[in-house]
């Protein structure tokens, strides 16, 4: 999922809010507090780049991988770690693009807008694909 850079500011401000608070009360200086304000501002700048450039690289790579229809070494092992057999059967049945889709939304974590962007189709197109598999697996 991609940062939502905003709320995740704001969250971090509150938190910095009362952590200065308590900073000092506990006696601490506000250069000290504000070389640790830095610091820690620094760090949730750095893990807003690895989110942001991460997804974006993991959405490359499906992309590239649907294009070129290659399948992912271990991409769809979860499949085997369910316990259902007949769910098993049916699962192992579906299409590699199928299994895609139960793949990105399941597993990945995407929404389902996201999903149908990554995998390159409307998003009215991807929600019946997604009910024909669900009927298909009752």
């Amino acid at each position: 999922m991609a940062f939502n850079y905003g709320r995740e500011k704001k969250k971090f401000e509150e938190e910095w809010k009362a952590k200065a608070s308590w900073y000092r009360l506990e006696g601490m200086d506000e250069k000290a507090i504000q070389a640790m304000y830095e610091y820690d501002l620094s760090d949730f700048n750095a893990r807003r780049s690895y989110e942001n450039n991460t997804v974006s690289c993991s959405i490359e790579y499906t992309i590239l991988s649907l294009e070129n229809t290659i399948q992912l070494t271990g991409r769809y092992d979860w499949i085997d770690e369910i316990g259902n057999i007949e769910l098993v059967h049916k699962l192992k049945k579906l299409t590699k693009h199928e299994l895609e889709i139960l793949t990105l939304l399941s597993f990945d974590g995407y929404t389902q807008e996201q999903a149908a962007d990554i995998m390159g189709i409307p998003y009215r197109t991807f929600k019946y694909q997604l009910r024909k598999i669900k009927i298909f697996l009752k």
